[in-house]
C-alpha cells in the first residue's frame, strides 16, 4: 500500500508552535508530511536562510515524529514540488477568515497545475491562531513570551535582532 503523503509548504521565517501544530495534526491524516521551506520570494525578505529555517523547524520534532517528516528547501511552484514528491495533498493552516480567501485562490491554482493533488485545510488551534512568524519577531524584540515559538527559535530571533541592531 502506498504511503499517504502531505506537503506542508511555507516560508516558516521562523517556524512557530502553530506551524508545528499543523504538522502534528497532518500526521494524523497521512503517513508522512513533507515540510517544504520555500527558498525565496520576490515579495518577502527573510530573516533566516532556508537552511536555518530547516534547522529551526527540525528542533520541534521528537525522534518518532522526525521518522515521519521530511524537510526540504524548494524554489518554484508548490504544485510542482507536490508532483515531484508524489504528495496526495497540500496541507494548509487557516488562522483567520481572511486567510481563507488567499488560500482558496492558491488551492484553485494548485489544482489547476496539479489536478491529482488535493488541498487540505486545517483550522489553526484556537490557542495558537494569533501567532504568526512576523508577530513573533515583533514581540520578541521587546520581551519574552512563552508559547509562540520554541526557546531555541526565540533565542535565534534575539540573536538576529542583535545582529540587525534592533
Amino acid at each position: 500500500m502506498a504511503k499517504r503523503t502531505l506537503l506542508y509548504p511555507g516560508s516558516f521565517d521562523p517556524p512557530t508552535l502553530g506551524h508545528y501544530d499543523i504538522v502534528k495534526r497532518g500526521l494524523k491524516l497521512a503517513d508522512r508530511v513533507i515540510v517544504g521551506v520555500h527558498g525565496g520570494s520576490l515579495s518577502k525578505r527573510h530573516w533566516f536562510s532556508p537552511e536555518e529555517r530547516i534547522d529551526l523547524f527540525e528542533s520541534y520534532f521528537s525522534p518518532e515524529e522526525s521518522a515521519k517528516i521530511e524537510l526540504c528547501v524548494y524554489d518554484g511552484l508548490t504544485a510542482d514540488l507536490a508532483i515531484e514528491k508524489e504528495a496526495q495533498g497540500i496541507l494548509r493552516g487557516l488562522r483567520t477568515a481572511s486567510d481563507f480567501e488567499f488560500e482558496f485562490s492558491m488551492a484553485a491554482m494548485n489544482k489547476h497545475l496539479a489536478p491529482g493533488v488535493e488541498t487540505i485545510f486545517i483550522r489553526t488551534d484556537e490557542n495558537l491562531a494569533h501567532i504568526s512568524s512576523s508577530l513573533s519577531k515583533d514581540v520578541l524584540r521587546y520581551r519574552s513570551v512563552p508559547g509562540m515559538v520554541s526557546e531555541l527559535v526565540a533565542n535565534k530571533i534575539r540573536e538576529r535582532l542583535e545582529e540587525l541592531g534592533s
